[in-house]
């Protein structure tokens, strides 16, 4: 079989459309509030019986005959497809639940279709201009690869075959304003996204950057490092070392010579024999006194004798 080397896409809606149902029909019904319909069209009001060999609907198990062909009547109609538009179904219930919708092609080499829809019975937006009325659509498109000749000339000509509006035109929603919004919504939320991941990674850095000090200041704690300071601490006192004074005849001098006069005798004086003797040994008398004659000799030998020591 021929094809043609093209892509065709055909849009498509799934939608339920639900209303309240009066005093009256509540009587009849009993437990029942809405009467709703599921309706598959075009967007743009194609025939699309030019493409779509039949339609299935399948409800919830709850109902009678739940696999449905045509819309509600009394009593039932068995058919379990829709061959003709409108392909929709009608019922009345008081539960909200997913309904499958299966869509067969005329061209039976084509797999079918099947899709899901939620059955809205009360509108989420107060703002909408008849409250009393819950619609809700899908929108899609089915794409048509490499179609065969023939179905590929099918195809065409529901592009040209326009119907007349639906009695729930009305209730229709504009998909083109709805896909603007999608995109709008979508574009916050992938800026939302986009600014909580770098926030995320400035945290993250933050508590990588603390983590590391942590780690640093307690490796500093176990293996202090030896630092100018810490040196100066530890290291022991060193000795003073006691400067040599150098003899000078200053009167300022008179009186330190004096005093070292009086702490050493004159009979007790370190004389250069005794070089590597311990001066600590040498006896002190507290009552020691010196002419001063001598005083002088004895504070230079005194202050020489502390250099030796010293050295």
């Amino acid at each position: 079989m021929k094809r043609v080397n093209v892509k065709v896409g055909k849009q498509i809606a799934v939608g339920t459309y639900a209303f309240p149902l009066s005093p009256l029909e509540k009587k009849r019904y009993g437990s029942m509030t809405h009467r709703w319909t599921c309706l598959l069209r075009s967007p743009t009001n194609e025939n699309m019986t030019h493409y779509i060999k039949k339609v299935q609907f399948d409800l919830d198990p709850s109902f009678i005959n739940p696999r449905r062909g045509n819309s509600y009547q009394m009593p039932f109609n068995n058919d379990a497809v829709l061959t003709t538009m409108p392909y929709e179904v009608t019922e009345v219930g008081w539960g909200e639940f997913y309904i499958g919708v299966k869509i067969y092609f005329v061209d039976e080499s084509i797999e079918p279709v099947q899709l899901q829809h939620l059955l809205v019975l009360n509108p989420s937006d107060s703002s909408v201009s008849n409250p009393t009325t819950a619609t809700n659509e899908t929108f899609d498109e089915i794409i048509f690869n490499e179609p065969s000749s023939w179905f590929y000339k099918q195809l065409l000509c529901s592009a040209t075959d326009i119907l007349p509006p639906h009695k729930y035109q009305e209730y229709f929603w504009d998909h083109t304003i709805r896909d603007k919004e999608t995109t709008c919504r979508y574009i916050c939320c992938q800026s939302y996204f986009q600014n909580e991941t770098y926030r995320l990674l400035a945290e993250a850095s933050e508590l990588s950057r603390q983590i590391q000090y942590l780690q640093e200041k307690a490796s500093g704690a176990k293996n202090p490092l030896t630092t100018p300071e810490n040196t100066a601490n530890k290291m022991p006192s060193a000795t003073p070392k006691i400067a040599c004074a150098t003899p000078t005849n200053q009167a300022a001098d008179a009186p330190i010579k004096t005093e070292a006069a009086d702490a050493v005798p004159a009979d007790q004086a370190v004389s250069p024999t005794t070089f590597g003797q311990d001066v600590k040994a040498v006896s002190v008398s507290p009552v020691a006194t010196t002419d001063s004659s001598t005083a002088p000799a004895q504070a230079e030998d005194k202050e020489f004798v502390d250099c030796v020591e010293t050295s």
